[in-house]
């Protein structure tokens, strides 16, 4: 594993260059560009705060629900798209692979670290969208403090799980096709199962914390979703200006680094079948 991490650390200026051309393409492909990454998750907050805000009575001004929303999102967003583009990063790379030695993991290691180099200028109108709240509305909730300064811990949190993920999927993306799809699905799913539309809180109505959680019930089996605790993490400090649930954001890291270190043995374990099977 060693000579692994070694491996990737010599050809990190590849992993730099893949990670500028992922980014270059996706500005290119489009009139809009990168905004379509933003614009995305804008357009399903508008949605989502008509069909889910005004249903429960969270339509009016100065409830400042399409920020809830549009936090966790756009956090969501970097999350599955970089599981997604990694399943089929490596038969996307078929010429790239089969042409040049080098460590084949950089491929989707490079596509997770660009989605959330979008994923930092993206928080850019969601900060202008809570100090609209804050300071224009007046919602006293609602406050951007020095916690902020705790968002780098919880995005190299979510970087943990993505990396795990993206390595493992996109080793089995090699192999078996249809992968792809069934994902969309399964982290749909799995979105409406995290605290993406909704806090954590209505689940676990007495939720303070996992330190404090009594585990009684089938809905305290929601707290083993890991990102579960980086959007509620996510909220704490961009939202409400406090500190976030350190127990939860720790256990999340841990689920994310182990993740990794699978993710990266397995792909390891298969790299020499890649040329074979793309």
């Amino acid at each position: 594993m060693l000579s692994t991490f070694s491996s990737l650390w010599s050809r990190r200026s590849l992993l730099s260059i893949l990670t500028r051309t992922n980014l270059r393409l996706i500005h290119g492909r489009t009139v809009l560009g990168s905004l379509w990454w933003l614009l995305d998750p804008i357009m399903m907050t508008g949605v989502y705060t008509i069909v889910v805000g005004f249903i429960r009575g969270k339509g009016n001004m100065h409830d400042p629900y399409p920020a809830f929303l549009l936090c966790g999102l756009i956090s969501w967003k970097a999350f599955s798209q970089s599981i997604i583009q990694a399943i089929t990063s490596l038969a996307r790379n078929e010429g790239l692979i089969n042409s040049f030695s080098f460590p084949k993991a950089v491929i989707p290691l490079s596509l997770v670290f660009s989605t959330h180099v979008l994923l930092l200028f993206a928080f850019w109108p969601l900060l202008a969208v809570v100090l609209f709240y804050e300071h224009v509305v007046g919602v006293a909730s609602i406050h951007l403090g020095a916690a902020i300064f705790l968002l780098p811990i919880i995005i190299v949190t979510q970087l943990s799980l993505a990396l795990g993920g993206a390595l493992l999927l996109s080793a089995l993306g090699a192999f078996f096709k249809d992968l792809e799809n069934i994902m969309n699905h399964l982290l749909q799913a799995l979105m409406f199962l995290s605290p993406c539309l909704y806090s954590i809180v209505d689940v676990l109505p007495n939720y303070k914390g996992l330190a404090t959680l009594k585990w009684s019930g089938l809905r305290t089996l929601y707290v083993l979703n890991p990102m579960a605790h980086v959007l509620e993490a996510y909220r704490s400090v961009i939202l409400y200006g406090r500190l976030p649930d350190f127990a939860g954001l720790f256990v999340a890291l841990l689920v994310g680094v182990v993740a990794t270190f699978v993710g990266l043995t397995f792909f390891r374990s298969q790299e020499r079948r890649f040329a074979k099977v793309l």
